[in-house]
């Protein structure tokens, strides 16, 4: 365990909490996660360890924003929209204003799972079972070629016969026509692949364990047959669905992905955390096996255009803003207390051959400031943004541990962009590895543009 001793820079957080509308809400705990996703209709189409409750987004607009009286028609953005859990909360979410929703996700895969669940308004279930009977009665040929990645081409993480399989079933559903129930099929085959394979997806990497052997088939065929009554189920109860749509982009500057400035009532999303974890790779089996992925070049180039949350993103030694004086807003400027006595104590670890860690920590934190400062544009005025966040411990009592306080860093820099600060929220305590103090914790930052 690792105590408060080892921690100095916890004493800047003890001081910068004092200036903030801090407050314990445990009933958020079950909200900052996927509980119960799994069960319901639609958003079980693909496990994403990720997300978080298809709830909050009701609880949000029921209880964190309903202090005023809401717009007619409120448009919604979640820039790091994973696969759409805000999205399809706010399709099938039954309110008083109209909701519309856009979603901006740099994964290529997550994006397009996001879209196919998306489009379940669109979905035939007949035709979907159709050709799902069809694909199932496809069989591998010996001119299967497998993605050209090592843990594949191994067997390392999945063996060469299963893989080979799903390559030929996603060969056999891109020869279809264009059409919504396509893609369905494509993401049933997606949420069958860590099934099937040698890996459990484990925090920030993907372990190798014991499983018992299944049937690719026997699992398309329940899939299928669960997504086909899902969309059953749900054009029965929701005949008026939400208009949404999700670009595949970069969520910390969503002009790019078209969203203007000023037309955004509410951004609600869980950006990535400080915590070393390369989502990319972490879902990388599903990104080369169902072809997002085809090239270790083009592989790489996708892990480095992510949020500054991981050593392999791209370093921020060439971003102009940064040299114009972004490691000053740490050693002396906005950020000093916060991230200050971390930075010293990182720099000298490198020194003794702790690589990639101010990489990270400062990466993480300009991108979080440039983040804001985008988001600040499309919000419209009294437009609040509620960042879902988790403070980061690393290290372990004999490595010189430090903790990223990633709540008090996004409250601190909205400030500095001119976003007012309404509340933080501490949804649960995450005590693990950590005695003797409240900071290790997810958080939910409440925001409003003046």
């Amino acid at each position: 365990m690792i105590s408060r001793r080892q921690l100095p820079e916890l004493r800047g957080f003890s001081r910068a909490e004092l200036d903030l509308p801090l407050r314990s809400a445990p009933e958020y705990a079950a909200l900052v996660v996927p509980n119960g996703n799994a069960n319901r209709a639609i958003h079980h189409w693909f496990k994403y360890k990720e997300a978080f409750s298809a709830d909050l987004l009701g609880h949000v607009l029921n209880h964190l924003i309903a202090e005023a009286p809401l717009p007619s028609r409120l448009r919604i953005l979640d820039p790091f929209c994973g696969v759409g859990t805000t999205l399809l909360s706010a399709q099938l979410l039954e309110h008083s204003c109209r909701l519309e929703a856009i979603g901006i996700e740099c994964n290529p895969f997550s994006a397009f799972v996001a879209r196919s669940k998306l489009s379940w308004p669109r979905v035939d279930p007949d035709k979907l079972r159709a050709y799902a009977s069809k694909a199932l009665a496809c069989s591998a040929t010996t001119s299967t070629r497998l993605p050209a990645l090592s843990s594949i081409r191994t067997g390392r993480c999945i063996t060469r016969h299963m893989a080979t399989q799903i390559v030929a079933m996603r060969s056999h559903i891109e020869g279809l026509e264009p059409s919504p129930e396509k893609d369905v099929l494509l993401t049933g085959l997606a949420a069958c692949i860590e099934p099937v394979s040698k890996i459990r997806r484990d925090g920030r990497a993907l372990r190798i364990v014991n499983k018992p052997r299944k049937t690719l088939r026997k699992l398309l065929a329940h899939r299928w047959e669960l997504m086909a009554r899902d969309v059953e189920e749900v054009k029965t109860s929701h005949r008026n669905a939400t208009s949404v749509e999700v670009f595949c982009g970069d969520g910390r500057v969503p002009a790019t992905a078209g969203v203007a400035e000023a037309t955004i009532d509410l951004i609600i999303t869980s950006p990535p955390y400080p915590n070393n974890i390369d989502y990319n790779e972490v879902y990388k089996l599903e990104l080369w096996l169902l072809g997002f992925a085809t090239t270790a070049d083009g592989f790489l180039d996708l892990r480095r255009q992510t949020f500054r949350s991981h050593p392999t993103c791209r370093p921020i030694d060439a971003e102009p803003r940064y040299l114009d004086g972004f490691t000053k807003m740490v050693e002396d400027g906005p950020l000093a207390d916060l991230l200050g006595v971390v930075s010293r104590r990182v720099r000298s670890m490198e020194r003794e051959g702790f690589r990639g860690r101010s990489k990270v920590l400062l990466g993480y934190a300009y991108d979080t400031w440039l983040t804001l400062c985008s988001h600040r544009l499309i919000l419209k005025p009294g437009g609040r943004a509620i960042y879902v966040v988790g403070n980061s411990l690393h290290g372990g009592p004999a490595s010189r541990p430090y903790l990223i306080p990633t709540d008090l860093i996004f409250s601190r820099l909205a400030r500095v962009v001119g976003l007012e600060v309404e509340r933080v929220i501490v949804a649960r305590p995450l005590s693990r590895r950590l005695t003797g103090n409240h900071f290790l914790r997810d958080s939910l930052v409440v925001l409003r543009k003046p």
